[in-house]
């Protein structure tokens, strides 16, 4: 009545931006006081309080045309009456369909979770318990471990009796272990059990991934990528402008597909194993259909539009799109089905910030890691930046050591830096939660299935497994 125009929602004091609001909003879904309550309104929206002598009790009770089988509007013949009707439906609104006759079980709260997942004998994920993790150190091999992974579906034979699974180290020069590890173990005080790869012991009997490296290649986590079974390895970087494929069953190289006119710079695949996405210093990148079961790619897509080498890229199938960073300072959008540009991202900075590297979450946000190489200064040089899918900016970071891995889990950014500090960060606001120093420099970063460890390789060649302690005291390391 002031004469003020109506447009967007004025937002509460308390949310800063319409991501804030609701990102906090989500936060309280999530919170033990929802979860105190949230029996109650299903019980009454879509449960046995809605309909009969419960709902009376609990003043539920609407118009009756609006519940669901109450009238037949096709069968009334009386147009007058048809349209009265309709108009009752049309301003009373709907009732949902009635799903439960039974009252809804309470939702457990934190602590009821907990207690009860114990009872199951699994471990807690440790990205929930940041103060109350513990390191341990595995002496892997002599040379820096680029590449950690455990893949999501491996599988067993019937035969085993012990289910271990297979964790996959690379080194700089492309040496390959495939490692048993059983991260479940709850007989031994750090809750896992490791056994090296046999093959490390003799130099001479390591197995190598295809190569060379072509010698400007930076060996580093984004050259690699692994299907969800652990059945292969496509390994970029090499000479020939190749994407090589490894197969970790038969221990050799089952094929090359060469589509790029340089040298492979960084791949990934999607979450299901069907696509893979790869960037090369000839500024394109190339959508591929993955045939696991004949190690074969086939083109789907190439996709234009950077003015230098791509550095990084990013996939998620199910939001239909792929990212690619590039040194040009860009980061473009495409959608996976059609290959279609969608948008271009700048991250603020000069004209001499370059994109080393990009992780897309499933929750919709994009992180991006850029270096301005104008600045000589430690502080102001490496950024971190967070994105909406939309390509909405929301945050930046500044971070003073030069990231060399990332990685995104629900709310959480995993970064391990030159330092050798690894930073678990919130995701929304990028604001650190904890940091652990390892004193060495970090190459590679990954987590365990589930997330009950993180899995962290050092220059120094060493393995880092870091999980949840019963005790409250988390500082030192203890060496396995």
């Amino acid at each position: 009545m002031d004469g003020s125009a109506v447009n967007d929602v004025v937002l509460p004091a308390w949310a800063e931006t319409a991501e804030d609001f609701v990102h906090l909003h989500r936060q309280a879904l999530e919170s033990d006081n929802v979860s105190e309550f949230l029996h109650n309104w299903i019980d009454l929206i879509f449960g046995y309080k809605q309909q009969g002598p419960a709902a009376v009790e609990a003043l539920n009770v609407f118009m009756h045309y609006s519940y669901e089988g109450a009238v037949d509007v096709d069968a009334i013949s009386d147009p007058v009456e048809r349209r009265a009707v309709e108009g009752i439906i049309n301003n009373f609104g709907q009732t949902p369909c009635q799903l439960l006759k039974e009252p809804h079980p309470k939702r457990l709260g934190k602590e009821e979770a907990e207690a009860r997942w114990n009872q199951t004998g699994k471990l807690l994920s440790a990205l929930n318990y940041l103060k109350n993790l513990k390191a341990y150190s595995v002496e892997l091999v002599d040379e820096p471990l680029v590449f950690v992974s455990v893949p999501r579906n491996q599988t067993r034979s019937i035969l085993a009796q012990v289910l271990n699974e297979t964790m996959l180290t690379v080194t700089a020069t492309g040496t390959l272990a495939q490692n048993p590890w059983l991260p479940q173990h709850k007989s031994t005080p750090q809750y896992f059990t490791f056994e090296k790869d046999p093959s490390l012991i003799n130099p001479r009997n390591r197995k190598r991934l295809p190569g060379p490296f072509h010698p400007e290649t930076e060996v580093r986590p984004e050259i690699f990528a692994v299907t969800p079974s652990g059945r292969a390895i496509f390994v970029g970087g090499v000479w020939n402008n190749a994407i090589a494929v490894y197969s970790t069953s038969r221990n050799r190289m089952q094929a090359q597909f060469v589509q790029h006119t340089d040298v492979v710079s960084c791949i990934v695949i999607d979450h299901n194993g069907l696509n893979l996405v790869s960037g090369s210093r000839d500024c394109t990148c190339i959508i591929w259909r993955v045939n696991e079961d004949q190690y074969q790619l086939t083109v789907r897509w190439v996709l234009y539009g950077h003015e230098a080498e791509v550095s990084s890229v990013a996939i998620s199938t199910e939001l239909d799109m792929v990212v690619s960073g590039s040194k040009d300072g860009t980061c473009n959008i495409h959608t996976v089905r059609k290959g279609q540009y969608v948008r271009t991202i700048y991250p603020p900075g000069g004209d001499q910030v370059v994109v080393k590297s990009l992780r897309l979450s499933s929750g919709r946000h994009l992180v991006v890691y850029t270096v301005d190489d104008a600045s000589s200064d430690s502080k102001s040089r490496y950024a971190l930046h967070l994105y909406s899918i939309n390509g909405k900016h929301i945050c930046t970071e500044k971070v003073d050591r030069e990231i060399n891995d990332m990685l995104i889990r629900d709310s959480f950014l995993i970064t391990g830096n030159s330092a050798g500090v690894l930073s678990i960060r919130e995701l929304f606001r990028l604001k650190t939660l904890r940091d652990l120093p390892l004193q060495v420099k970090i190459r590679s970063v990954a987590l365990a299935r589930q997330a009950t460890h993180i899995l962290v390789g050092l220059e120094n060649g060493w393995l880092i497994v870091i999980g949840v302690t019963k005790s409250l005291t988390t500082s030192g390391f203890s060496k396995k």
